[in-house]
């Protein structure tokens, strides 16, 4: 996925001004304590929002194959209490029994847009 793509998507996800949506400096981890759980977008993005104005989406490292927007993640956090680069998740749909590929997260590139 481009990074054109993931951040069209963010921008629709968001429904901000995309005049005024910005994109911050990635990180390497995320605090769990403030984010909710992921969601998969149409296009295969992963975010996870951290208030009404900022979320943060996820990189993945390659490929993953059958991330959609029907899937639901298993995320392993290394350390616990932050999700971190290479940290893995493994993707399920609800409706199979037999779980997905299994895939590591890169890095966390905030998203902004204003409150």
């Amino acid at each position: 996925m481009t990074e054109i793509a993931a951040l069209g998507t963010a921008l629709l996800l968001l429904s901000g001004d995309v005049a005024t949506i910005r994109e911050g400096k990635a990180a390497d981890c995320l605090d769990l304590s403030r984010v909710t759980a992921p969601e998969v977008t149409r296009d295969g993005t992963i975010l996870y929002r951290q208030n009404r104005t900022r979320s943060w989406r996820a990189e993945v490292i390659g490929r993953c194959p059958g991330l959609r927007w029907d899937a639901r993640l298993a995320v392993f956090p290394f350390d616990g209490q932050r999700l971190c680069r290479s940290d893995r998740f493994q993707i399920f749909f609800p409706q199979s029994p037999i779980p997905g590929a299994t895939c590591r997260f890169a890095r966390f590139v905030p998203v902004d847009r204003p409150g």
